[in-house]
């Protein structure tokens, strides 16, 4: 999912009107097991967002058309092909170079990652210590794959 701001929309304005967004999607008469994580990223110094969601059940396109309207954003939804693919996509992991986000701004002191309550396993640092703590056992064991 993408997530971006309408003309004339500050940063402010879009973040706050991502957040209504969530709000209202997570309401009981629309999608109350959405779970989300999202990701800020900038195109020629204009924020906007990509977003992996996890629901049980498949998101009417009604719905949505009724809430970025709602809120004031666009928002623009496609399916996962590879959960690969998804990861980079989300992050901006390629060699491409007209495909890379900018820089995040010196001026930005938000968070870079955010996350629904239950879209995550365990807790974000819990994960990456998990990561590391493979990753490095990976490293002194060169017969372990990965």
């Amino acid at each position: 999912m993408t997530l971006q701001p309408t003309a004339g929309m500050t940063n402010l304005e879009f973040w706050v009107a991502v957040g209504q967004f969530w709000k209202a999607l997570k309401r009981p008469n629309r999608c109350p097991e959405l779970e989300y994580l999202t990701v800020p990223e900038w195109l020629s110094g204009i924020q906007h967002a990509h977003a992996l969601i996890r629901v049980e059940s498949r998101l009417a396109r009604q719905t949505l058309k009724e809430l970025k309207q709602l809120v004031g954003l666009r928002v623009s939804v496609t399916p996962i092909k590879t959960l690969v693919g998804a990861v980079n996509y989300l992050f901006k992991h390629t060699n491409r170079p007209e495909r890379k986000a900018e820089l995040t701004p010196a001026s930005f002191h938000g968070r870079m990652v955010t996350a629904s309550r239950d879209f995550l396993t365990k807790p974000l640092d819990d994960l990456w210590k998990e990561f590391r703590d493979e990753a490095i056992a990976r490293r002194r064991s060169p017969g372990l794959p990965g």
